[in-house]
């Protein structure tokens, strides 16, 4: 016996696209959370607190001492090298202490000593911006002297929106969103292709026969002759079932 069969929809192919890229990111960002907490933890007691994932830094300006090429709420990409690197004029990331309280200043870079005899370098660092509101006036005559023991590093990028990014990711709920917004996605997605596959209508089996019917629309969709076949055999049913009962 030929089985009628109830045709099923396919997903269309950007639902398919929408939900690979949704679990690639939801991936990307859970590991890449795990890692770089893994590298806060290991990292953070030997550079000032300061994360070193696989030799970069990222820095977010807190003050205008750097204004106009580092305005506040910038991103620094800071990256670590050996101090022998460093030239005057250079932006580096330094430790410094101000009236006993430790800080992650980046300055330019003024003036290099080199201690021939220790082979030590000392970096001479000040702000550039000459109206600044951190150091009541012109910061590029305030200098730091910095040993190379708490240079973190150079700067070799800056990002406006990276900036503003880690900001969010450093608070409470900034990651928790960033991962529950695709993964919500998938989560919704789910449970609307489960109501509507409770909605679809349910099959009746014929025992006897072995054809499977489905109900509502489908039988409309059915050919005159598969109708025919189907009321014969119905009938036929009836009456096996009728002789039977008389016997």
């Amino acid at each position: 016996m030929e089985k009628v069969q109830e045709e099923t929809k396919k997903k269309p192919v950007y639902k398919k696209v929408l939900e690979i890229i949704s679990t690639v990111i939801v991936a990307i960002l859970f590991g890449f959370a795990i890692l770089y907490q893994i590298m806060s933890i290991t990292t953070k007691d030997s550079n000032f607190g300061v994360t070193n994932f696989f030799g970069m830094q990222l820095l977010v300006v807190q003050t205008d001492s750097m204004d106009p090429v580092y305005p506040v709420g910038d991103g620094l990409f800071v990256k670590k090298l050996d101090v022998s690197e460093i030239k005057v004029d250079d932006d580096i990331s330094f430790h410094y202490e101000i009236s006993g309280v430790s800080v992650i200043m980046t300055h330019r870079v003024k003036e290099i000593n080199y201690d021939e005899t220790n082979k030590v370098y000392t970096f001479i660092c000040h702000g550039i911006n000459a109206d600044s509101d951190q150091c009541d006036g012109d910061c590029t005559y305030q200098t730091q002297t910095i040993p190379q023991s708490d240079v973190l590093g150079k700067v070799v990028g800056d990002s406006k929106f990276m900036g503003g990014l880690y900001n969010f990711l450093m608070q409470p709920y900034g990651l928790i969103v960033l991962i529950l917004v695709p993964g919500g996605y998938l989560i919704i997605s789910s449970i609307f292709d489960i109501v509507k596959a409770s909605k679809k209508p349910k099959e009746e089996t014929n025992s006897s026969t072995g054809a499977t019917i489905s109900s509502s629309d489908n039988l409309n969709n059915l050919s005159n002759e598969d109708k025919e076949r189907l009321k014969k055999e119905l009938l036929n049913e009836m009456l096996d079932d009728k002789k039977k009962g008389d016997k």
